[in-house]
Formats: C-alpha cells, sequence, structure tokens
C-alpha cells in the first residue's frame, strides 16, 4: 500500500467563533471537536 500524506490543522481554541451564514450559530463544544480530529488523524494514519 502506498502511503500518502495528509495535512490537518488542530481545532483552534476560537472554533467557537467562527463564521456561520448557511445555518443558526449554536454552541461549539471545542473539547469534542479536538477529540474528533484525534480519531480522526488515528484513522488517517491506520488508513496509510
Amino acid at each position: 500500500m502506498t502511503q500518502g500524506i495528509a495535512l490537518v490543522r488542530r481545532p483552534s481554541d476560537r472554533l467557537a467563533e467562527g463564521l456561520v451564514t448557511h445555518i443558526e450559530r449554536s454552541d461549539v463544544d471545542v473539547a469534542q471537536a479536538r477529540r474528533q480530529h484525534e480519531a480522526y488523524r488515528a484513522a488517517l494514519a491506520e488508513a496509510g
């Protein structure tokens, strides 16, 4: 299997301040976003 490179960025402390234009603003759980991001990174690493 060929191993690739994925560029990812850790969710910012200011994630909840991001622009919202197409849906109503809702609360953002930054800690949960970071856990989801880490799971995403792990899945990418596992997939190669």
